[in-house]
C-alpha cells in the first residue's frame, strides 16, 4: 500500500511542498464524526461537552490569532496555530487541524501574505463546527 492511498496523504503532501494555502471544508467534512464518536465511546453527551469546550477555546484562540496576524507577529501566529492544530486533532476536527498546520508552517517560514486568508478559512470552519454543536445539543446528529 502506497502513501497515496492513505486519507491524509494529500494534506501531508501539501505541507511538505510548502504550499501556502489550504481550503475550508464543507460542513460534513469539518469533523470526522465517526472518529469523534469512537473517541468518545458513542456517548453523545460527552461529544457535546467536548465540542462545547473545543468551540469555546477555538473562539478565544482565533481572537488571539487574529491579533497576531494583524500585527505580523509570526512567532505568536505559529504558537497559537500549533495550539489550534493540537486541540482540533484531539476532537477530530480534521479540516481545522489541516488549516492550522498550514498556518503554523507559513508563520514559521515568515509567509505572512497567506495568513489573513487562512484565518478567514479557520473562521468559516469554526462556524461549521458551531452548527454541528447545535445539532448535537438538540439531539439531531
Amino acid at each position: 500500500m502506497g502513501l497515496e492511498s492513505l486519507p491524509n496523504y494529500a494534506a501531508i503532501r501539501i505541507l511538505r511542498k510548502g504550499h501556502e494555502m489550504a481550503t475550508a471544508a464543507s460542513e460534513t467534512e469539518v469533523l470526522d464524526w465517526e472518529g469523534l464518536k469512537a473517541r468518545c465511546m458513542n456517548n453523545v453527551d460527552l461529544i457535546g461537552r467536548v465540542l462545547a469546550k473545543f468551540t469555546n477555546q477555538l473562539d478565544a484562540d482565533l481572537a488571539v490569532l487574529e491579533g497576531a496576524v494583524a500585527a505580523g507577529n509570526c512567532p505568536a501566529v505559529a504558537s497559537v496555530a500549533h495550539r489550534i492544530k493540537g486541540m482540533s486533532g484531539s476532537v477530530k476536527a480534521d479540516s481545522i487541524h489541516r488549516l492550522a498546520a498550514v498556518a503554523e508552517e507559513n508563520a514559521l517560514r515568515g509567509a505572512t501574505e497567506a495568513l489573513p486568508e487562512q484565518l478567514r478559512q479557520l473562521r468559516v470552519d469554526q462556524e461549521r463546527v458551531a452548527k454541528l454543536l447545535t445539532r448535537v445539543s438538540s439531539g439531531s446528529k
